[in-house]
């Protein structure tokens, strides 16, 4: 979700009076927005979400209510100027009779107080998408309960086009309208791949055809590696887990991997480069592949006798050593952890401490050649962080504080904890600016979000509030009736 506040218009911060509640004031502290909500966020362009009475609402920069509290959960996606809303909020859905529950307080072991013979409630979830400066709802869905079928992750947009999920939207003079068909996604050079049926298209953002190509999604592909014949299944279950591949295939039988479709995967595999490594072994093994952009290379991760690894293989079929012909592509887990280039291929090991387990890598925003790093010496001491540059092959931050986060907006700006505290109460955060190591707040923080909102527990009492990260100012009213 979107918070940074990177417009030239005013910035306002959610500011917290002694009667608990919340408004808005500017960098300075001065009040823009009265204390009525009973939480508040930053702004995403022009829109901040609100809370009154438990439920969510969106204003605008003036305090003008934009969509009333009445959701349980509202989330804000920045589409360039424009600003999307999620919503979404619980009912009783009592009319979906084929949903009852029968005898709902029956237990085998007796006793049961519900002498109900139905429980009548359906919960389901109503989900809305609403264009904020209009308040145009353009996607209005039911869902059972617990299910998430728009997040701002899958919110993906180039210029005047949003896609969400495999619909695409335009924006037009602030309005916006859905277009005929169903769409993959945005391919490398920013074209989209449209949907008909089994087959796909290239069209350019304006809906018409590139070129001829027609592709479908093949169900194997079958590969000659050195003297061996394989099958890839695109998709296959080993040990459980499911396996797939992005394989797409044009007329005349090439195959690519989505989202490149401009460079076609080597059919005929060399043997491997050495005689220790088995191509053959590499492909059948394969759980991941990748094409690499803007080069020649495809990226394949395997796992072969419980060792994986990372194989760089080119367009012609031969396979490469050299890892810094994949230029600055990295690879990241699911939960953001570096799975490519590997600490070895970023020239950290001489770098780091003796006996160093490293468990956590990083990539920073913003600046591709920095590295957030954790671990730990022994397996139960307490974990280490620091942030290595691995252009320069320096430490930017030394592996001496607990934990690192970067801040929302603030590429150089980092979250920092000098002692790991396993009693939630007594952990401490503080801010360091790690291009100049200047420390902006020393550590009293304790608890600190990355969008900025701090917390002190306090003889048995949290205090929350927003923090401007760059001065370290405090929007709150103390006791004094001055700002900190």
């Amino acid at each position: 979700m979107a918070t940074a506040q990177d417009s030239s218009e005013e910035l306002l911060y959610p500011w917290k009076s002694k009667s608990g509640l919340m408004g808005y004031s500017d960098q300075k502290g001065q009040l823009k927005i009265q204390p009525q909500f009973k939480d508040a966020s930053l702004f995403t362009n022009e829109f901040a979400i609100i809370e009154k009475d438990g439920h969510k609402g969106v204003i605008n920069k003036e305090g003008v209510i934009i969509i009333g509290c009445k959701y349980d959960e509202v989330q804000l996606a920045a589409v360039g100027n424009e600003t999307l809303a999620i919503t979404r909020k619980k009912y009783n859905a009592w009319w979906r009779i084929n949903q009852w529950k029968l005898f709902p307080g029956f237990s085998i072991m007796g006793g049961a107080r519900d002498k109900r013979f139905f429980d009548t409630e359906v919960q389901r979830m109503k989900w809305e998408i609403t264009l904020l400066n209009n308040k145009q709802t353009f996607v209005s869905t039911d869902h059972r309960n617990g299910a998430y079928p728009y997040e701002t992750s899958n919110i993906r947009h180039f210029k005047n086009k949003v896609l969400i999920n495999d619909h695409l939207y335009q924006i037009d003079k602030r309005n916006i309208k859905l277009l005929s068909g169903l769409f993959k996604g945005f391919l490398i050079d920013s074209t989209l791949l449209r949907q008909q049926g089994d087959l796909y298209q290239i069209v350019d953002l304006d809906l018409k055809r590139q070129g001829e190509a027609i592709f479908n999604i093949p169900r194997v592909v079958n590969l000659k590696v050195g003297e061996d014949l394989k099958e890839l299944n695109t998709v296959s279950r080993i040990s459980g887990i499911e396996v797939k591949f992005d394989f797409m295939e044009d007329q005349q039988a090439h195959i690519y991997i989505y989202p490149d479709l401009k460079k076609i995967f080597p059919l005929q595999i060399n043997r491997y480069l050495d005689d220790n490594t088995n191509a053959s072994e590499i492909i059948g093994n394969a759980k991941m592949i990748w094409s690499v952009p803007e080069t020649d290379y495809f990226l394949i991760y395997s796992i072969i006798h419980l060792q994986n690894g990372f194989y760089l293989l080119h367009k012609n079929g031969f396979w490469e050593s050299d890892k810094t012909k994949t230029k600055d592509f990295v690879v990241t887990s699911n939960s953001g952890n570096l799975m490519y280039p590997t600490v070895h291929d970023l020239g950290m090991d001489p770098l780091l401490p003796q006996n160093f387990l490293v468990k956590i890598i990083e990539q920073t925003r913003d600046h591709k050649h920095w590295f957030a790093v954790s671990g730990t010496t022994k397996s139960d001491s307490p974990s280490i962080s620091g942030i290595f540059d691995s252009a320069g092959k320096k430490w930017i931050l030394p592996m001496s504080y607990s934990s690192l986060e970067q801040m929302k907006g603030y590429p150089y700006i980092w979250k920092f904890e000098f002692e790991s505290q396993s009693d939630y109460k007594k952990k401490k955060y503080g801010l360091i600016d790690i291009k100049t190591g200047k420390i902006i707040i020393d550590p009293i923080y304790t608890t600190l979000t990355a969008d900025g909102k701090a917390g002190i527990y306090n003889a048995d009492k949290w205090e929350w509030f927003y923090i401007n990260p760059i001065t370290g100012k405090e929007y709150r009213e103390c006791d004094s009736n001055k700002q900190y």
